[in-house]
């Protein structure tokens, strides 16, 4: 009984035949029904991982046409790399491949002059595309139907792209497709290897990387004024290499795992000069980014004199800081207008600190440590000291893990009659 409802459970069934061996045994578990012939047709046709089996374009066109489209609906990976006949591409014509993920197209095989119809295999599921030898047949057009067609795309390998785009027609490629990955730790020395100034004109970057990559990343963003920096691991020595783009006016540095700063390497930021924007922490409020050494005030003041022109002040690192540190901030920073503080911040000591701390801050967000703070403090005796520290705040948030960030806000509100 028990096996007779394994081989009548698709789900069940789908899981043995996906581990029987390619060659017969598939063939003839196809012959068995209808069921079995579809679950086995699914292992044989939709096979992208095992290279050695995987459909070639040849043995798709060699199919019956009245039973082609039943087998291209169940291709996931399709490569012409190998394909010389330049008619294949037209007895695929009307063909739908929905559960595609991985494409390599060729220039190779096409008549003299036919452009290649690929519109009919970009496809939404498609997670993998690949260009190659496609010279200046490859436009901006085409780019822009790939953008619309394919918006999961995860990896693009472009390979001899030709004089047809430029660098900043590729910007706008990858600007919209947001599920975009730069892969592999050496991406970038591959690209100055090719180019040493490839984005001469980019101005903004978000870039989610490991350490080995951050230098050439340097090398290649040397121009741009913002960058977004999720550091991957451990983020060895990446402070260091970043301190070397003298052109950021923002910065923000976020560590995706727990993790231990050099306090050195924070150091060497300082020679950012001319940075309006600055913020560091863990990229999860919840997550650990701490100094590896005791930060002074003495070192924070050394620190925050590296950045004269601060507007943006972001510090979510997890370690202990007194409040009096704070006070560098408004004698360095003339044009400093919004802050936002960790819960490393004891901000107990504003009890004891001459106001205002901050004349002429205009946002401040902060997270707090509830268990902490509640101790020391109602909503309303907090809310009173901030607005006495900050006179001239217009916006204020707080992040707490429980109901006292909501009365605190309140207060505040009520004190100044205005919502943030």
């Amino acid at each position: 009984m028990a096996a007779e409802q394994v081989l009548t459970s698709p789900e069940l069934l789908s899981k043995i035949i996906g581990r029987l061996p390619y060659g017969s045994s598939l063939c003839s578990a196809a012959r068995v029904n209808s069921t079995w012939f579809d679950l086995a047709t699914n292992v044989v046709w939709g096979s992208a991982h095992q290279i050695s089996v995987i459909p070639s374009p040849k043995r798709l066109a060699d199919v019956k046409r009245a039973r082609r489209q039943l087998y291209a609906s169940k291709l996931r990976y399709l490569d012409f790399s190998d394909n010389m006949d330049c008619t294949i591409h037209s007895l695929f014509h009307g063909l739908r491949f929905p559960r595609m993920t991985d494409l390599v197209l060729t220039e190779d095989g096409q008549s003299e002059g036919t452009y290649c119809p690929v519109a009919q295999y970009l496809q939404p599921n498609l997670k993998r595309l690949e260009f190659q030898d496609w010279s200046d047949e490859l436009t901006t057009t085409l780019l822009d139907d790939v953008a619309e067609k394919c918006p999961h795309l995860q990896r693009v390998d472009l390979r001899s792209s030709g004089h047809s785009i430029r660098p900043t027609d590729l910007v706008e490629f990858f600007f919209k497709l947001p599920a975009l990955r730069i892969k592999g730790d050496d991406a970038f020395q591959h690209v100055i290897e090719h180019n040493p100034n490839p984005f001469a004109g980019l101005k903004f970057a978000h870039l989610r990387m490991r350490s080995p990559a951050i230098p050439f990343m340097v090398q290649a963003f040397h121009t741009i004024v913002t960058l977004t920096l999720t550091l991957e691991d451990s983020g060895a020595h990446a402070l260091n290499h970043v301190s070397k783009m003298k052109s950021l006016n923002a910065l923000n540095i976020q560590y995706r795992q727990d993790n231990t700063i050099d306090l050195d390497s924070l150091m060497s930021l300082r020679s950012l000069s001319q940075l309006q924007h600055f913020g560091i922490g863990p990229e999860d409020k919840d997550g650990m980014a701490a100094l590896d050494e005791d930060m002074t005030e003495g070192d924070f003041d050394l620190f925050i004199t590296g950045f004269p022109s601060l507007i943006g002040f972001n510090f979510t690192l997890n370690h202990p800081l007194m409040v009096q540190s704070l006070s560098c901030l408004e004698k360095r920073c003339p044009k400093l207008r919004w802050i936002t503080l960790g819960k490393c911040w004891d901000l107990s000591s504003l009890v004891s600190i001459p106001a205002p701390l901050f004349p002429n801050i205009h946002g401040i967000h902060i997270f707090l440590d509830e268990a902490d703070i509640d101790r020391w403090a109602t909503p309303a005796q907090l809310a009173g000291i901030i607005d006495n520290h900050a006179p001239k705040l217009t916006y204020f948030n707080v992040i707490t893990d429980g109901n006292y960030s909501l009365g605190l806000r309140e207060a505040w509100r009520a004190l100044r009659g205005k919502y943030p």
